[in-house]
């Protein structure tokens, strides 16, 4: 193995690190309205969004400290943009909830899935479902 070929090879075994601990970092708990978070162990970390009657289970894929908590239960209760889930992560996602989606969360069982914008060469899905 020539010097060259060693060199590109500690370089891919270190990008491949960092890319695996930034993926894979989990968030805390955190809570949102009468609401708390709890990292389930999964790809997924949950919150419960709860108040005014209703309550959602929000859910974060491939988390790394983003939060729900400061989402409350008017983020579904009309159409909405820019919805931050940034937590205590260095970088923000945002989401928007369209008429569809608050038709389908207006129903208890409802849920939709919404993709959060790119940041930081990556976007976070969203899935949110009335559970009362």
């Amino acid at each position: 193995m020539n010097r060259r070929k060693f060199i590109q090879i500690i370089g891919l075994g270190f990008i491949a690190t960092l890319s695996s601990n930034l993926l894979t970092a989990c968030g805390g708990s955190g809570s949102s309205a009468s609401g708390s978070g709890d990292d389930t162990g999964s790809d997924w970390e949950s919150y419960t969004v709860s108040g005014s009657g209703k309550t959602y289970t929000v859910e974060i894929d491939f988390n790394h400290s983003h939060s729900a908590t400061a989402l409350s239960v008017s983020t579904f209760a009309s159409a909405s943009a820019s919805n931050s889930i940034q937590g205590t992560s260095l970088h923000d996602h945002t989401f928007s909830v369209s008429s569809t989606d608050v038709t389908t969360l207006n129903s208890v069982g409802g849920t939709v899935t919404i993709v959060a914008s790119v940041n930081e060469g990556h976007p976070h899905n969203v899935r949110v479902t009335r559970t009362v």
